[in-house]
């Protein structure tokens, strides 16, 4: 068998194409990938007009990230004028860098543009599972695993447990993000070279961009990346023979900060925009939040797909006063990658990788606790949130099991792989085959459900009119305001921005991750509307007209409308338009 883990980068059959054939080879296996993600998301109809959302029980996070897609778009093809000054929570500057910006979602503005933002936002997930699968399976195959087995893990990754069941959390989709930046780590750690450097700060830099949660989990795992740049220290030494061991590790380190730097320089301007207009005014996340948002050990052997309903018969019980979360990666996934842990143990050539995956599993595994993992009394987690950048105001530390569970993924191919080239004969082979495809099966996801996106055409009447009737400085308004504090309480909130980007006025409207103090006191005034609480709020807001659903809006809020004389009336869509006099 070969030394998979040999310091010396030999060129794979991949890469010893010329650029152009592997440019194309690259392109038509991404297509391949995406046909396969198709075949996780369910039939291929309506993407113009539909988005998934997964297991979502509202869809106010789909269609906020539909929104996201359609602003980036929009601000595209200007120029990026007003980038960061999106017309959400007027007068609240910078309302863009309240959430995850996601830049990366560019990429398929030109479908937005031709298209529909909804075919945007489709494209974009199955480029994004596309991208999941073929580079997990690249890399595998860079760190040595067999093809078949790299093929394995590739599949697997793109039909992650985690990433379907939070699907429709779009940012939370992109885990190529880490995968590439593991990736371009391995070829640092072969051969550290200027240019390998600048590569893996891009990669970095992308993660960050893509999903800002994904950025930061990566530096979290900064204890495991320990050994690969232990590794590449040694492949720096070959390097350049004549030089010692300081002068080896003073290179190595200026490869680490160009890296560095280089990810720093890309995400600049997010990272200023979220220090002008987040940082001041955000306080550190509930802990109480904090920990209703965390992982219990036992979420792990409850997965979200059984279909050989093995974990059934676990009979797991509700603990922590709460019901069992869909965290496990399937039960034979855990046994593979228990197996592949022991085989990676024990196997010279697999041993440095399953350390790595062993490490970063069990931080991600730690992590995902959150401040539930205690020990004598002590929390980890909540100790670092007074000191690590970042983690106070992390919501959700449940997200770091997609590191896990890519972590199981990982592990359960290289034993596969192990036993790929220790069993030769067909027979073996085919049992082997069998196991690869047995824990695919048992954890094939099949809940995804659709969401059928704002019509356009039915809310044409009243947005021609905001557009041709009201000054372009105009703020609006836009009723029913959600009052609730739950995610589906917003979802309405969401259509109206996305109808808003179509009628190009300021709304006070807005959802986020983060909300302004002044919305939320604003939308404790609502219920009454359009008493002079409300309304004397709302002069103060600047808001110059009320969009109201008149369906949405109740029979008592109805009658006190029946003094005002609409502006508009907009039968099809049900909805009036007023002014506000100031």
């Amino acid at each position: 068998m070969p030394d998979v883990t040999a310091d010396r980068l030999a060129p794979t059959t991949e890469t010893a194409r010329p650029l152009h054939r592997r440019g194309s080879l690259a392109l038509l296996e991404l297509a391949g990938w995406m046909l396969l993600a198709v075949a996780t998301l369910g039939p291929l109809q309506a993407y113009h007009q539909r988005i998934p959302i997964g297991t979502e029980a509202a869809a106010t996070v789909p269609l906020f990230n539909l929104w996201t897609i359609g602003w980036n778009a929009t601000q595209l093809a200007a120029g990026l004028p007003d980038y960061w000054q999106a017309p959400i929570f007027h007068p609240q500057p910078g309302a863009f860098a309240l959430s995850e910006a996601q830049p990366t979602t560019m990429i398929v503005a030109p479908v937005a543009w031709a298209g529909t933002d909804a075919l945007a936002y489709n494209i974009y997930v199955l480029l994004t599972l596309g991208l999941n699968g073929m580079f997990a399976r690249r890399l595998l195959v860079d760190v040595g695993l067999h093809p078949a087995a790299a093929l394995f893990g590739g599949i697997a990754t793109l039909t992650l447990p985690f990433i379907h069941w939070q699907l429709g959390v779009l940012q939370l989709c992109c885990l190529w993000g880490p995968i590439g930046v593991l990736w371009a780590m391995v070829h640092f750690s072969r051969q550290p070279t200027w240019r390998t450097s600048l590569l893996l700060g891009v990669a970095a830099a992308a993660t960050y961009a893509a999903c800002n949660y994904y950025g930061l989990f990566l530096t979290l795992l900064a204890p495991a990346c320990l050994l690969p740049i232990g590794k590449a220290f040694f492949a720096q030494k070959r390097m350049s023979p004549p030089s010692g061991n300081t002068r080896s590790a003073l290179l190595l380190l200026a490869k680490l900060i160009v890296a560095v730097a280089t990810a720093a320089v890309i995400v600049s301007p997010i990272l200023r925009a979220q220090m002008i207009w987040l940082l001041p005014w955000t306080h550190p996340r509930g802990l109480e939040l904090v920990r209703s948002l965390s992982l219990i050990p036992t979420d792990y052997l409850h997965p979200a797909e059984d279909h050989f309903r093995i974990a059934r018969h676990l009979r797991l019980a509700p603990i922590a006063g709460r019901e069992l979360w869909p965290a496990g990666s399937g039960t034979l996934m855990l046994l593979w990658a228990t197996i592949g842990l022991v085989i990676g143990l024990f196997a010279r050539s697999l041993r440095r990788w399953t350390f790595f995956c062993l490490i970063a599993g069990l931080i991600a595994f730690a992590g995902s606790l959150g401040p539930r993992l205690e020990v004598a009394g002590f929390s980890p987690f909540v100790s670092m949130r007074d000191w690590y950048p970042g983690l106070a105001q992390i919501r959700s530390p449940f997200r770091l099991a997609v590191l896990a569970q890519l972590m199981f993924v990982f592990l359960a191919a290289g034993g596969l792989s192990w036993l790929w080239r220790r069993y030769t004969g067909r027979f073996w082979k085919g049992v082997v085959l069998l196991l690869m495809l047995l824990p695919l099966i048992e954890s094939w996801p099949t809940k995804n459900r659709w969401h059928t996106v704002p019509s356009l055409e039915i809310h044409a009447g009243w947005i021609d009119w905001v557009r041709n009737e009201t000054p372009r400085d105009a703020v609006l308004a836009c009723l029913p305001i959600a009052t609730g504090n739950a995610v589906g309480d917003f979802e309405e909130t969401t259509v109206w921005m996305n109808l808003g980007l179509w009628h190009e006025r300021e709304m006070v409207n807005g959802y986020s991750g983060f909300f302004p103090e002044h919305y939320m006191s604003m939308r404790k005034l609502m219920p009454d509307f359009p008493d002079e609480a409300g309304l004397t709020r709302l002069r103060q807001l600047g808001v110059d007209y009320a969009v109201v659903r008149m369906e949405g809006i109740s029979e008592e809020v109805r009658e006190r409308l029946k003094t005002w004389e609409p502006l508009h009336e907009d039968v099809r869509a049900g909805v009036n338009v007023y002014a506000l006099e100031r």
